[in-house]
């Protein structure tokens, strides 16, 4: 006897509720030779920027007696690199696919989802605007309701895919 663990996710169908989150498996490229990503219900992308990012300088890792504390600082090679290197091995996943995309400024965002929609292999956008351990200076996009309100009607009029704002 088989359970059906199907859940549905707005338009999405995922064969089950396990979703790895952002940042937990990389571009989907670095353990798909190490598990089988095709048992996931899916898989967030580590958040791309419109640009590459440094990320915030070491140490941006610590251990606490409750887990573990991180301070990447967004890390990434840049859409462009994204789109030429990983987009090609993510589409070959047999999952449902979901690309966490970060920005700079109101504008980052709808460029992004506006360019990914032209590719295939993507089934879904995460709209990282609550990021704590970006440059001091800028605020968190989601500390404003009415920036993330602009940001969310703007990548929705720009994308193609359903979006999951986190």
């Amino acid at each position: 006897m088989s359970v059906d663990l199907s859940v549905k996710l707005g338009p999405l169908k995922l064969k089950n509720p396990v979703i790895a989150a952002s940042g937990t498996f990389g571009y989907g490229k670095e353990l798909k030779d190490i598990i089988d990503i095709s048992q996931l219900g899916g898989m967030i992308t580590k958040t791309i920027t419109l640009n590459p990012r440094q990320g915030n300088p070491p140490p941006r890792i610590c251990e606490t007696p409750s887990g573990i504390l991180n301070a990447i600082g967004l890390e990434n090679p840049g859409l462009d690199y994204f789109c030429d290197n990983y987009l090609p091995v993510l589409r070959t996943l047999k999952t449902v696919r979901i690309v966490s995309i970060g920005g700079e400024n109101e504008s980052d965002l709808p460029t992004m989802a506006e360019r990914l929609s032209t590719y295939n292999g993507i089934d879904a956008l995460e709209l990282n605007l609550s990021c704590p351990n970006l440059d001091k200076c800028k605020p968190i996009i989601a500390r404003s309701p009415l920036l993330a309100m602009r940001i969310v009607k703007k990548v929705r009029k720009a994308s193609r895919f359903p979006i999951i704002v986190k």
